[in-house]
């Protein structure tokens, strides 16, 4: 009985040792390629400057970021100056000749400003508080 244990424990592990499901593979690596990374530097666009000899308007208008445009105005009769930026969508925002505050949505014809003033619309159906 013992001999016949024995030579099944013998099988046993002969059979576990050609079918082992536990064999070892190395892994493979490999060493990752560096690219250099490119930067295109922003190209630059001077200001433009316009003079209306008509009303003593002067503006500088800069190229923004992103499509957009900011216009400095001043007058040399008045002395007074302005600000609006201009964004690519349309949408403007300034400071007005009397410090006032301004913001304007195009796609809504919104406006407001900090002196209270109030327009809403476009066009022929446009709506001031006046």
């Amino acid at each position: 009985m013992k001999l016949k244990i024995c030579l099944a424990a013998m099988v046993f592990v002969a059979c576990g040792i050609h079918a082992d499901p536990y064999t070892y593979t190395a892994p493979t690596y490999t060493v990752p390629t560096y690219t250099v990374p490119t930067y295109t530097a922003p190209t630059y666009t001077a200001p433009s400057y316009t003079y209306d000899a008509t009303t003593g308007n002067s503006y500088s208008t800069t190229p923004t970021y992103g499509g957009g445009a900011n216009v400095m105005g001043t007058n040399t009769n008045t002395g007074s100056m302005w600000n609006t930026n201009i964004q690519a969508d349309g949408d403007m925002s300034g400071i007005d000749s009397q410090g006032n505050y301004w913001t304007y949505d195009k796609q809504t014809g919104n406006y407001m400003n900090t002196n209270g003033k109030l327009c809403t619309g476009t066009g022929a159906t446009r709506i001031c508080n006046d």
